[in-house]
């Protein structure tokens, strides 16, 4: 049983079930590893465009509690350049902006930046899941992978096989919303992933005063 305030660092065995890819047919693996190079060159093509960065401007700026008796899950990435090490972070709060929970993910990976913004997401609400946390609200500041959840099409690629794992994922949590917010909006998150950067197993977070967790962040 976890303490409230207090940060553990756990070996991730069941969460990091979730950064395992599915089995391909052998017949389809070049077909599908083909048109997997080339979604993933038109997410990062497209995350770079005019019309990417004018819908980043639209999206909600600042956060803000979800609604009394709700949850809001923060969900976020840092990828840095020229290194293989990624950091994953979420963070739960409630309608009083209070830290419910949170988790840091350090993982290494070489995949774009939708590709892992989406195993990010997935980490966290498989997470969710398994702690039992009912989220009501989730918030990233990917907007790939909002598009994808809001005009599903077919995709073989690997971000196409998270998304499908993301919905799958979804059907656990029947009330979750996910929407796209601004990075200005989902600043804990970003100090988060930033901070599993230099760690080397999962840290999780349980408590119901914020300010230790706040301090530590320097948030």
């Amino acid at each position: 049983m976890w303490k409230p305030g207090r940060i553990y660092v756990t070996r991730p065995v069941l969460l990091n079930k979730a950064l395992r890819g599915q089995a391909h047919d052998q017949t389809h693996a070049i077909t599908k590893l083909a048109k997997s190079f080339l979604d993933d060159f038109k997410l990062s093509t497209w995350a770079s465009s005019p019309h990417a960065r004018s819908n980043q401007s639209s999206a909600i700026t600042t956060w803000s509690p979800p609604e009394p008796g709700r949850l809001k899950l923060n969900v976020d990435a840092a990828i840095p350049k020229g290194r293989a090490k990624v950091g994953f972070g979420s963070v739960i709060r409630n309608n009083e902006g209070l830290v419910v929970a949170a988790v840091a993910f350090p993982y290494t990976g070489a995949e774009n930046v939708a590709t892992l913004e989406a195993k990010s997401l997935l980490l966290a609400l498989r997470w969710c899941i398994e702690k039992h946390f009912p989220v009501h609200v989730v918030e990233t500041d990917c907007k790939a992978i909002t598009d994808a959840l809001d005009h599903p099409k077919e995709d073989i690629s690997y971000f196409g096989d998270l998304i499908s794992q993301i919905k799958e994922a979804l059907s656990h949590l029947p009330v979750a919303h996910i929407s796209h917010v601004n990075r200005s909006a989902n600043t804990f998150a970003d100090k988060l992933t930033h901070w599993a950067l230099g760690l080397d197993e999962v840290a999780i977070w349980n408590g119901d005063d914020p300010c230790n967790l706040r301090d530590f962040l320097s948030l």
